[in-house]
This record gives C-alpha cells, sequence and structure tokens, in this order.
C-alpha cells in the first residue's frame, strides 16, 4: 500500500466521513466507557454508604479514581464524569454526589458498566454550569473518594444575536482530532489529514441552525485558510439550537458528493459549543457511518466496492454492514479541539 492511496483514504474517510459525520487545555471527550451500558439508573446517589457483602461480610470497596480528576480546567460542562471502584458495586449503592462552589447540590443521574467498577455520571439537566469549580463525591463502605473541577467557559450564553452567526466559518483540524473511530485506523489515517475542514453556518433562528461543510486549504507561505473552488459545500441540515450556545443535530441520513461519486452517510450527528463571542466552537463531536462502496475510484484501488475495505483490513480494522444491505460501511466517531473562526470566509452561497 502506497502512500498516495492512504493519502487519499483518509482524505474520504475523514474529509468526507468526518466532513459529514462533523478537547481548552486538553478536553475530555464524552464516552468513557467500552462495553455498552445498561438502561439508565436515574440515580442521584444513594441512601449511605453499604455493609454489603454476602450474609454480613464487612464490605471493603474502594473508589479508586475519578475523572476529571483534581485540578482539572476547561472540563466539557456537557462531558461524562467517571468514578472507577476496586470492586463491583452495582449492589451496594454507591453514593455519588455533586456540588458547585457554594456547595449546593446538582442532581446526577449515573449508569454502570457491564463490570460494575466504573460508574457514568452525568447532569440530569443535560449540562453543568460553565467556568465554575465542582466537586464529585463517591462513598461506598464508608469509603469516600472526591474530585474538583472547573468547567470550561463554553456553555456562557451568546453575547451576540444568534443571528450574528449567519455565514461564520470554522476551522476543524483534522489531523488533530482524537478519532475514536474507525477504531486502530483513525489515528493512522490523522497522520495524514492537512488539509482543513471547513464549517459553515447557514440560517440561524432562536431554536435551530443550518451546517455548512467543505474542504479548505492552507497557504504554505502566509497560513491563510481559504476554501477550495474543486470541492461541492455540503448542507448538514438543520440542527437544534434551543440549548445555544449548544447545538446538537438529529442523526439522519445524507448523501455526499466526492469528486462525482455519492458517498451515503447513515445516522450523521454533529455536536459542539459556540464560544460566547462566535470566536470559536469547542467541544465539537462527528459521528455517522459512511458508505465506502464507492470510494474504490477515489482513492486509485478500481471500481471494485470491496476495494477500500480490504485496504483497511490490513490495519486489522473490519467494515461493518451498511443499513440498505452490503458489508461497505465504516463508523466513524471524532472529537476536535476547539475551532476557531476564519475571519471574512463564508461558506454562503
Amino acid at each position: 500500500m502506497n502512500p498516495q492511496s492512504l493519502r487519499r483514504l483518509a482524505a474520504l474517510f475523514l474529509t468526507t466521513g468526518v466532513l459529514a459525520a462533523c478537547k481548552g487545555e486538553e478536553p475530555t471527550k464524552p464516552g468513557t466507557i467500552d462495553e455498552e451500558l445498561p438502561e439508565d439508573t436515574g440515580g442521584d446517589g444513594g441512601d449511605g454508604a453499604s455493609d454489603g457483602g454476602d450474609g454480613g461480610t464487612p464490605c471493603e470497596v474502594t473508589p479508586t479514581n475519578i475523572s476529571p480528576e483534581t485540578g482539572s480546567v476547561d472540563v466539557y460542562n456537557r462531558g461524562e464524569m467517571v468514578i472507577v471502584f476496586d470492586a463491583d458495586v452495582r449492589e451496594l449503592s454507591p453514593v455519588i454526589s455533586l456540588v458547585d462552589a457554594s456547595g449546593a447540590n446538582i442532581p446526577v443521574n449515573y449508569t454502570f458498566d457491564d463490570t460494575g467498577l466504573q460508574v457514568v455520571a452525568v447532569p440530569a439537566s443535560g449540562a453543568l454550569a460553565p467556568n465554575t469549580q465542582h466537586t464529585l463525591s463517591a462513598a461506598v463502605c464508608d469509603n469516600q473518594l472526591q474530585a474538583q473541577f472547573t468547567t470550561s467557559a463554553y456553555g456562557e450564553s451568546l453575547a451576540v444575536d444568534s443571528t450574528d452567526l449567519t455565514g461564520l466559518t470554522y476551522y476543524f483540524n483534522l489531523g488533530d482530532a482524537d478519532y475514536v473511530q474507525p477504531e486502530g485506523l483513525g489515528a493512522v489515517l490523522s497522520t495524514f489529514l492537512t488539509d482543513p475542514l471547513l464549517i459553515g453556518v447557514g440560517v440561524v433562528d432562536s431554536t435551530s441552525i443550518q451546517i455548512l461543510g467543505t474542504q479548505g486549504r492552507i497557504d504554505e507561505d502566509t497560513g491563510e485558510i481559504t476554501r477550495r473552488s474543486d470541492f461541492d459545500i455540503w448542507d448538514f441540515g438543520v440542527a437544534s439550537f434551543a440549548d445555544s450556545p449548544y447545538f446538537e443535530s438529529e442523526p439522519t441520513d445524507i448523501a455526499i458528493i466526492y469528486s462525482g461519486a455519492e458517498i451515503p452517510m447513515y445516522d450523521f450527528r454533529l455536536a459542539g459549543t459556540f464560544a460566547a463571542d462566535g470566536s470559536s466552537i469547542g467541544f465539537a463531536s462527528a459521528e455517522g457511518i459512511g458508505d465506502s462502496r464507492n470510494m474504490g475510484p477515489l482513492v486509485g484501488l478500481g471500481s471494485d466496492p470491496n476495494a477500500v475495505c480490504d485496504l483497511a483490513a490490513g490495519f486489522g480494522f473490519s467494515c461493518e454492514d451498511c443499513p440498505d444491505g452490503g458489508r461497505y460501511c465504516v463508523r466513524i466517531e471524532a472529537y476536535f479541539d476547539p475551532s476557531p473562526l476564519i475571519e471574512g470566509l463564508t461558506l454562503i452561497e
């Protein structure tokens, strides 16, 4: 496999797939549990530490780690908080509590992973207050652990009118993104991604926001970012803006036309939070399922619909079944560093 094919594959998986499926200080991405979680317990803490054990056996379970850890700053106000225990706590009713700097209690919902060793907690309201110190505590069997962290400024109310975002365009750095999926392949491909992803804002009102996208280029001499004229503008549809400055699209099926080839994207979802002054988008995430069967000619691998999946297999990665049949699909999940505004550039035609 030559570097040119790999570079082209990168552009297709992650400049179309991530284009369609579009951490402050290293933000913590959502989702640290590997296994599928059971149904939400809806818990907001228990009624105290448990003596636990079988037949009165003394309980010696201990919380061993909390994320975000003490001293963390720029923490995503909509992210998950993870507590790790040294034994299964599902039958022990651990007490999970969260308070702000004033000591006011913040209700949380939590779930256990399949081992019972990890608990994932999220704010019941969907978001914590931005730019605020919080203390997360976990107690079980009279053993307690806590961590203090501060949320990022992302989430502060817009200081501009939402309609002022219309026409703005942001630079998403594909090379520095954290690719959770494709597992085993995303990190390799990301090293070849030098062209910027451009995400633009179309029509905006108080409850919805239109998201546009295309590929850009960086001038090697000046560093200026411009739109590539040989790429179409993709309309990613309308996302909810009811929780402004946070936006989140509903999973939807779309198709991207890339150099004449149609690339379906299933369950596309894009989310992120605008800075209060509109100068950047923070904590953006993108996910979707890309159909690779038409990508072969675009990466110089011929018209065989299995060409891209065969290439990916060299990295130990397997394609999955597409919703409309055929094992050609690639699951994409990416988390982006704060994406700055590009002054004077718009994707509205």
